[in-house]
Order: C-alpha cells, then sequence, then structure tokens
C-alpha cells in the first residue's frame, strides 16, 4: 500500500493488487477508513482500513500475469509512483484521482470490462525485455533516495540501472550494468551452486550508489559510480547445503543494513560501501548476526515482510 496524487498535489492511501482469473489486470483501491471507541472511553479510538467499500480502479496490459507490484520506497515523502512487472515487461505509473468518474484502461483484445472510476492508473511508461537484451525479468527495486531510478535484474543474473526523465512526456534512459558474475573467481561458490532456477533480486543499499544482487545461493554488492565494481560477494550457504536464499529485504531503520531470508536461517547483513567508513572496512558484506527460524525448509514461498510501527520505522518479520 502507498499514497497517489490527487488535486493540488494531496495524497491518499492507495492499495494495488493483481486480479482476474490469470492475473493479469491491476486493481487499484482506495480505502475508507473506519474508527470505532469504546463507549466512554472516547481517548481510545481505533482505526481501520475498509477495502470491501473501498473505490477502485483498473488497469489491464498485454504482457500477461502479473508477477511483481513494486512502490517506490522513500521515507522522507509520500510515493507516488508504481512499478507492475509482468515476465517480458515493465510498466510504470503515477496514479491519479479524477474529480468525474474516467474509463478503465483496457485494451480491446480482453473481454473483461470494469466500470469508471475516479481513480485513474495512469501508466507513464514501460520497459521491454528486448531494450535490455533479456528474455525477461524477475525483480525491479526503485532507488529509496530518487523515486525517478529504478534497477532491473532478469534471469541470467544481469542487471541494469534505468533513469525516467522528463516531465510530460517521459522517457527511459539507460545507465550501468553489470552481472552477478563481474570481477567473481572462477570456483567461487556462486559459480559452483549448481541451482539456476532464474530467481534473483536485487536491492539499494547503504547509499545512492551501491546495490545488493543475490541469487538462490549468495549475494554479491555492486558500487555503480563510474564503472560497476563488485565489492565483495557473501556465500550464505555452505556448498553442500540444500537450503535456498528465498527473500531480501532493505532496513529501513538503518540503511546499510540488509536481511536475508533462506529455507532454514533469517541473516542479518552489514553492507560497507566503497570509499566510505573505516580506513580498515573491506567493502561488500558482513554478517552480523544469523538466526534460525525453525519454519518448514520445504515452504519456499516464505517472505521477509518489513512493517511499519507508529514511529514510522520498521522491522522485518
Amino acid at each position: 500500500m502507498d499514497e497517489f496524487r490527487m488535486p493540488a498535489y494531496r495524497t491518499v492511501p492507495l492499495i494495488a493488487m493483481a486480479c482476474g482469473e490469470a492475473g493479469n489486470f491491476l486493481r487499484l483501491l482506495r480505502p475508507r477508513i473506519e474508527h470505532h471507541g469504546w463507549g466512554v472511553q472516547s481517548s481510545v479510538r481505533l482505526s481501520l482500513m475498509d477495502a470491501s467499500i473501498a473505490e477502485q480502479g483498473h488497469w489491464a496490459g498485454t504482457g500477461g500475469r502479473i508477477q511483481q507490484i513494486a512502490f517506490a520506497d522513500d521515507d522522507k515523502l509520500s510515493s507516488t509512483w508504481l512499478a507492475v512487472r509482468q515476465h517480458s515487461m515493465i510498466t510504470f505509473f503515477r496514479p491519479m484521482y479524477h474529480i468525474n468518474h474516467i474509463p478503465a484502461i483496457t485494451p480491446e483484445i480482453f473481454e473483461a470490462s470494469f466500470p469508471p472510476s475516479h481513480i485513474n492508473a495512469n501508466p507513464v511508461a514501460v520497459l521491454n525485455a528486448e531494450q535490455s537484451g533479456s528474455t525477461g525479468y524477475v525483480d525491479v527495486a526503485f532507488n529509496p533516495y530518487y523515486a525517478r531510478q529504478f534497477a532491473v535484474v532478469d534471469e541470467a543474473g544481469a542487471w541494469r540501472i534505468w533513469d525516467i526523465e522528463g516531465r510530460r512526456k517521459l522517457t527511459l534512459n539507460a545507465g550501468k550494468q553489470g552481472t552477478m558474475k563481474d570481477g567473481s573467481m572462477i570456483g567461487s561458490p556462486s559459480n559452483e551452486s549448481g541451482i539456476s532456477d532464474g530467481w534473483h533480486r536485487i536491492v539499494w543499499a547503504t547509499n545512492v550508489s551501491t546495490v545488493v544482487v543475490c541469487d538462490r545461493r549468495s549475494l554479491v554488492v555492486f558500487d555503480i559510480t563510474a564503472m560497476p565494481k563488485r565489492l565483495g560477494s557473501h556465500s550464505l550457504l555452505p556448498l553442500n547445503s540444500t537450503d535456498w536464499i528465498l527473500d531480501i529485504n532493505r532496513s529501513a531503520v538503518n540503511s546499510n543494513h540488509v536481511y536475508v531470508l533462506t529455507s532454514s536461517r533469517i541473516f542479518w547483513l552489514d553492507i560497507v560501501a566503497g570509499g566510505e567508513g573505516k580506513k580498515s572496512s573491506t567493502p561488500g558484506a558482513k554478517l552480523i548476526i544469523s538466526y534460525r527460524h525453525y519454519r518448514d525448509p520445504n515452504d519456499y514461498t516464505m517472505k521477509l515482510v518489513v512493517l511499519k510501527d507508529e514511529t514510522g520505522k520498521r522491522s522485518a518479520n
């Protein structure tokens, strides 16, 4: 859930989810807030979102099933950027709320029809896999320090930075790129894992010029200033381990920290950027602590969720 624009640049909460029999439609909900109290205890109130009576708008693209919905993550400003990843394309939105009802955006090839709504998905740019020379994307992440920049990674572990430029007519301009194997030594764990299902993830950490890329077995840190440079890697799992990396998430409390979930453990890592910190600090990923979660090791659907508390800080659960 995040926020979207209204006239005069006001923002309201927004929920985005995939819908339809094939999961290829985007549903945008503006939830209504209900306030509940306890009799004479007027100082105690509970606010709840009721999505069942929410106003909603729809969008449909031609890229097939929606595989990921990502909001721009900015702790200081209300986010108005949204990305929807399908296998061969990523569509970027700046949802808007109109005074009058407008028709839903649905290509003619779809038989489904949706009623007009005040909510306009407002797609503003599309990134096709061919633009990166890729067969398909597996992850997209906004730069938390600059919402008009994002990173993508494909099934082969090739990543690239893109910038959204322009005001009325937006364009996507390609930036730095690399692969997980850049700068690696032959015979490293990342080359010998033997696991290649195409799963990869990419996140920003520490600062605007540091990205972390991981596959099922290892994690690599890159400095994307000038020529992209591999700062280091961390083989979280022994070569003889049957565990898989299932998810990765950046901490909002400390931008240097990331959490990694495997089928048996949760890892807390410190990411040291290039050219920063003490001279004795080696750039790359350093293990702070690991914790065995004792969940079903065969449950590959587990995810890391970063929750906000009342102070606006977030923690991993």
